[in-house]
Parts: structure tokens; C-alpha cells; sequence
């Protein structure tokens, strides 16, 4: 068995902003907060480890306050499409995979951001070019990256010989690996 990188950046999870969000104040401690509703896929094992990072960040500071909301991964997008046709309690924050930044950004349904270059702690140069691309339509900015996916496609030599395929040549990209 052989392995190659069909796309090792297919898959990224980027945090965007959705336009018709409207931050609330909150005075739950007594001091004015800014509340930060922040929607998540994460209903498996990263969910916990999710809410501590909030939770840590929540008491880390007194400006905001990230109301994490978590959602089932099977229905998340179905959350997501329906709240935003409805512009109704939409999120300041949400989880969104790379590959649907795209469709919902030529929608106008998300805000476009500038933190990578106005913030003093963080900048475009912290991320990987790739993870920044798939954030960017049309020269805009619509999220910040989380995390990075690769992807690995190992093959079977002579699987591929009785395939009629060369077993030295697989597939290079995922267009490849689909023809």
C-alpha cells in the first residue's frame, strides 16, 4: 500500500461573520458585557472541549461574553439555511466548512471582516496562504481560519493492475481520483 495527498487542504472549518448579527448587551455579573452568540457543528468530542475554550475565555476577560450554542453536525447547515432565509435570531459567530463560504458570501449573507488587518495581536501572516484563500471571495474576506484538514488516498498496486489502471500513476488531485 502507497499513500499520496489527494488535497490536503480540502476540508477547513472557518469561523465567519453573518450579516443582520446585532451584539447585545448582557449584565448577568453587573458589569456591561457584550454577549457573542457563537454557533458550532461540534456535537462530538470536540463539543466538550469547545465549551471549556469558551468557558476559559469567558472568564478570562470582562468585555464579552460568547454564548456558545451547539448544534447537532447533522443538522447544522439546515439550522443555518433556515435562520438565515428567516434573518431571524441569526449568530454574531458561526462555525462554517470552507467549501460553503462561497455560497453563502455571493448570497450577501455574511459580513465581510477586516481583523486579519487592523488587529495588533493577530495578521494574515499567522495563517497557512491556503487556509486564508478558502476565506476569501472575490478579494473579500468573510472568516478567520480554525483548523485544516488533509485528506490521504492510499491504493492497492495490484488492485490497480486489475483495474487496467498503472499502479505507478494514481490519482494527483481529487479530480483525478473522480474521472
Amino acid at each position: 500500500m502507497k499513500k499520496i495527498n489527494v488535497a490536503g487542504l480540502v476540508l477547513m472549518i472557518i469561523c465567519v461573520m453573518l450579516a443582520g448579527c446585532s451584539w447585545q448587551q448582557t449584565s448577568a455579573t453587573g458589569e456591561d458585557k457584550k454577549n457573542v452568540k457563537l454557533w458550532v457543528p461540534f456535537s462530538g468530542p470536540d463539543g466538550p472541549k469547545f465549551e471549556e475554550i469558551v468557558r476559559s475565555y469567558n472568564q478570562s476577560q470582562k468585555k464579552y461574553n460568547v454564548d456558545l450554542q451547539i448544534i447537532p453536525s447533522s443538522d447544522y447547515y439546515k439550522m443555518v439555511n433556515l435562520t438565515l432565509s428567516s434573518k431571524n435570531h441569526l449568530p454574531d459567530l458561526m462555525i462554517m466548512h470552507a467549501d460553503r463560504i462561497v455560497d453563502y458570501a455571493t448570497k450577501d449573507q455574511l459580513l465581510k471582516t477586516s481583523i486579519l488587518t487592523k488587529s495588533k495581536k493577530i495578521s494574515e501572516k499567522d495563517y497557512h496562504p491556503k487556509a486564508l484563500q478558502a476565506s476569501k471571495v472575490n478579494g473579500s474576506t468573510y472568516g478567520i481560519p480554525l483548523d485544516i484538514h488533509p485528506l490521504m488516498f492510499y491504493w492497492n498496486k495490484d488492485l490497480f493492475k486489475k483495474a487496467g489502471l498503472d499502479p505507478n500513476t494514481p490519482p494527483k488531485n481529487a479530480q483525478e481520483f473522480r474521472d
